[in-house]
């Protein structure tokens, strides 16, 4: 995520050419996303974090598709996980409070 948020600060900028830009987001942020994409995690507290990666990718590079992907997967988006993975006194379905923080920071 920190990547993501780093190149979206200069995304815009004088600081990298167009060629830059396209490397990137090409080689970088969309392989990120490709390899998340090839692991998923469904309801599990490590699919917060796919999502966030994988969100904080799409909003950066202001893709849309892959916004709503990982916001709304019908199998593991953030949508999802909140429906499922949260009850109803807002804990984290495991439990404990090591997974319902380590999903909290995501």
């Amino acid at each position: 995520m920190s990547v993501a948020w780093a190149y979206d600060l200069i995304a815009d900028s004088a600081a990298l050419t167009a060629q830059q830009r396209t490397h990137i987001e090409q080689d970088l942020l969309r392989a990120a996303m490709a390899v998340i994409a090839r692991n998923p995690a469904g309801q599990s507290n490590w699919q917060s974090w796919h999502n966030a990666g994988t969100g904080a990718a799409a909003f950066a590079m202001d893709d849309p598709v892959g916004i709503s992907e990982s916001m709304r997967s019908a199998t593991d988006g953030f949508s999802y996980q909140m429906q499922t993975s949260v009850s109803a006194d807002g804990f984290w379905y495991e439990g404990s409070w090591g997974y319902h923080f380590y999903a909290l920071d995501a």
